[in-house]
């Protein structure tokens, strides 16, 4: 697992989301992430893009592609979704918005070109402006 409870509560506050006004424990976010976690794993190894917003949605999904072994990018969208040259440059097989939906497409092509290592994609305009991802490794991430 990415991230344990060893020295935390079950019942102590994770997280305090501002607009819903509500408190997200340790076991809630645990539980969260395992069930998304699941019905990730489904869909076998794929590129995963999320739209990453600050809401707790937003953070299970990040931590559930973790959790399941899936590459995740992280992505800033407007409301139109991923800017259409990253979906053409990097073509994901699945885009999240916050949430893991249920049930999942698993439809999707598996990635296998996909390096075993790699855990996570940050986005960088780099230097000529065209969509560049900086790759991290469980480990890099782990370290972290």
């Amino acid at each position: 697992m990415i991230f344990s409870l060893d020295q935390k509560p079950a019942d102590a506050p994770a997280l305090i989301e501002a607009d819903a006004a509500r408190t997200l424990t340790y076991g809630q976010l645990t539980a969260n992430v395992a069930d998304a976690a699941a019905r990730l794993r489904r869909g076998g190894r794929r590129l995963v893009f999320l739209l990453a917003e600050n809401t707790a949605a937003s953070l299970t999904a990040y931590l559930a592609c973790l959790e399941a072994g899936l590459p995740v990018c992280l992505v800033e969208g407007g409301p139109e979704g991923v800017p259409a040259r990253m979906r053409e440059a990097y073509q994901p097989e699945l885009i999240l918005e916050g949430v893991v939906p249920e049930p999942l497409n698993e439809d999707a092509p598996n990635a296998g070109a996909l390096h075993p290592d790699l855990a996570l994609l940050l986005p960088t305009s780099g230097s000529t402006g065209s969509p560049k991802l900086v790759r991290l490794t469980r480990r890099n991430v782990e370290a972290n």
